[in-house]
């Protein structure tokens, strides 16, 4: 596993690769999938492929209980999914255990670990407006994976980053830096960014190397422009980084890239 990097402090802490607490496989820990789980649940990650790490447990989790929060959340779903006062509060049709308009959250969030099988999960609902801030605790209770602690709160307002141009050149070159790494998207990324890794990594910052020469120029609240010629292929880039902080640890949710020939 790789060691986390953590950057220099400026106000936060800024994080933007840290140790995934608990990755799970077959051997680092010898967890046996319930048999009666995947039944009722084949298309779970657990289910479908051999070695899972604990991130994306709860990623697939959460996005299960986007779906089934649409509605009212059945017994089984409780059951199979929650563990000690939140599965009693989920099977307690007295009490919400998800903000009344749950329904409105799209699937485009952010997964941030802690500590301790502990998690931070960021929301946004279909119009792109913040969502809610979920806190959840992973179990694992007879070979199900559970979320034994379930809270939120309304995402606080976005505030200005103190972010120094030295933090903004070790963030960029890092990414570049791990381009081939398996856990890149997790470990920089949430929300919008996450997703667009995911589906293409090669392109979310479509770089090996860190360029020679670039410039960084703030746009907007916590967005920059980095800009550079790249005179082996001929191309020019224009690299907008969208930053956010969750918990006090700093990832990117948006990136835009643009590029052109450079024409003499």
């Amino acid at each position: 596993m790789r060691q986390a990097k953590v950057l220099i402090p400026i106000g936060l802490v800024f994080i933007v690769s840290i140790i995934l607490m608990s990755i799970f496989s077959n051997e680092e820990r010898d967890i046996i999938i319930n048999q009666a789980y995947c039944e009722e649940y084949p298309d779970m990650l657990v289910c479908t492929e051999t070695s899972v790490s604990e991130f994306e447990v709860v990623e697939d989790i959460f996005q299960a209980l986007l779906i089934e929060g649409d509605g009212v959340i059945d017994e089984s779903f409780c059951d199979n999914h929650f563990y000690g006062k939140v599965k009693s509060y989920c099977l307690n049709e007295n009490i919400e255990i998800l903000p009344h308009d749950f329904y409105r959250l799209s699937s485009t969030i952010g997964v941030i670990p802690k500590d301790n099988g502990k998690y931070t999960i960021t929301t946004q609902y279909y119009n792109e407006a913040p969502g809610y801030e979920f806190h959840i605790s992973l179990t694992v209770v007879d070979g199900i994976y559970q979320f034994s602690g379930l809270s939120y709160a309304e995402a606080s307002a976005p505030t200005e980053l103190d972010l120094t141009e030295e933090t903004l050149k070790t963030v960029f070159e890092d990414i570049i830096n791990d381009y081939a790494a398996r856990d890149r998207c997790q470990e920089y990324f949430i929300e919008e960014a996450y997703y667009d890794c995911k589906e293409n990594p090669e392109a979310i910052l479509p770089l090996s190397v860190v360029p020679s020469n670039y410039t960084i120029t703030q746009l907007e609240l916590n967005s920059y422009l980095y800009e550079f010629d790249d005179l082996v292929d001929n191309i020019s880039y224009s690299i907008v980084l969208n930053y956010k902080a969750v918990d006090g640890i700093v990832r990117i949710n948006n990136v835009i890239v643009e590029s052109a020939t450079i024409t003499e």
